[in-house]
């Protein structure tokens, strides 16, 4: 108790009292775009001197629907973006069954398919082994649908998509660490990296590959 009234009362952080800083990196291949982002309402300073501006519209796919509070401009790396191949699509008992492989050519530790229509149903395959998807609810904003996988092969990962019409689909990937983008300065001492509670990891590089579908 102790400490969070020190820090309300004069945001004394310091190496034993850290402040909580988030910042990512997101990469549109499609567009050879990119962005610093925080999902820091009341960003630290150093965060918030990279993302600028408060967000009105955000588009991109990122883990469980989130969308950034601010963002600034960043400089687009020449990064592989994540494969999505479309290997079959097919009309049955009145849905759209679509099958498909996602592949991460960076060896990313998290790769994740997004649709923009709930999933009634399907199934994931990878390194052999072969899981039932479970029926999704409706997620929040234009993409409906997501599935993680953490720690995919190298070959990638199919997944057969069970939904009312044909979906569009994205596909991303996530890596740890932020070294070796340009105009990064270092963290400042007396804060850490912020925890990501299932949504985009701090001090993270995300890319976005091409968006599939109708």
């Amino acid at each position: 108790m102790a400490l969070v009234a020190a820090g309300l009362a004069g945001d004394r952080f310091d190496r034993d009292h850290p402040r909580a800083a988030h910042l990512a990196y997101v990469l549109d291949a499609a567009t050879g775009t990119a962005v610093w982002a925080t999902t820091d309402q009341n960003p630290d300073p150093w965060s918030a001197s990279y993302a600028t501006q408060a967000v009105k519209d955000w588009r991109l796919p990122l883990p469980y629907g989130q969308a950034p509070e601010r963002v600034g401009a960043a400089t687009a790396v020449k990064l592989a973006a994540p494969e999505l191949t479309v290997l079959a699509q097919r009309e049955e008992g009145g849905q759209s069954v679509t099958r498909v492989r996602v592949r991460s050519l960076r060896q990313a530790y998290q790769l994740n398919l997004h649709a923009d229509r709930a999933v009634t149903g399907g199934s994931m395959r990878a390194a052999g082994e072969t899981l039932a998807l479970p029926e999704s609810g409706e997620g929040k904003g234009a993409w409906k649908f997501e599935v993680q996988f953490f720690v995919p092969p190298a070959d990638g990962v199919e997944f057969e998509l069970r939904t009312a019409g044909k979906p569009r689909l994205a596909v991303s990937d996530i890596t740890l660490g932020l070294d070796g983008v340009p105009g990064l300065r270092p963290r400042p001492e007396g804060t850490e990296v912020a925890s990501s509670t299932g949504g985009l990891p701090g001090d993270s590089v995300t890319v976005v590959g091409r968006i599939a579908g109708p």
